[in-house]
């Protein structure tokens, strides 16, 4: 919840095969001010990262094109995924692990890294371009899950979205 009241919604989820799952939800138009971002998951999951990002001149209907979204997982030092994008879009990738930290060094603008107990979490950005390939390296061999997305300009001409700011 943002803001007490303001439900996101998932996107997608993948499994990295060791416990750990990578989500991606999506708030459109959330009321702008300092409020608390909140969120409660039921089963057998102990630990988790969070990172939320908050991207501007977004498509208010259709901020995500869901068809574009790429999920991938895997075990290797890089976790690697390529998402359709469009000259107005952006693309967003995101990636987790258990027990392992991820290098500093990625091929595309970082967005966050973090790890919160054993989870070790990721994000990057890019713009523009007709796909875009993020590469999210660890720092050993991982078993990770990744997702993409492809997000939607605001509206033809009006410029690209770009992200505005982070929250670990």
């Amino acid at each position: 919840l943002w803001n007490t009241t303001e439900s996101a919604t998932k996107i997608t989820e993948v499994a990295n095969g060791s416990g750990a799952l990578t989500q991606v939800w999506v708030l459109v138009n959330p009321t702008a001010g300092n409020h608390n971002l909140v969120a409660a998951w039921t089963g057998t999951a102990g630990q988790c990262a969070i990172i939320s990002a908050g991207v501007s001149n977004v498509h208010q209907t259709t901020p995500v094109i869901t068809t574009d979204t790429q999920t991938a997982s895997g075990v290797s030092s890089d976790a690697s995924i390529t998402i359709p994008s469009d000259t107005n879009g952006a693309t967003l990738a995101t990636s987790s692990n258990i027990n392992n930290y991820y290098s500093s060094t990625q091929n595309q603008t970082l967005i966050a890294n973090t790890v919160s107990g054993s989870v070790g979490h990721i994000a990057s950005y890019a713009l523009g371009g007709s796909s875009n390939g993020h590469t999210l390296t660890a720092l050993s061999s991982v078993s990770w899950g990744t997702i993409g997305i492809h997000i939607q300009a605001a509206a033809a001409g009006t410029g690209m979205p770009y992200y505005a700011y982070q929250q670990q």
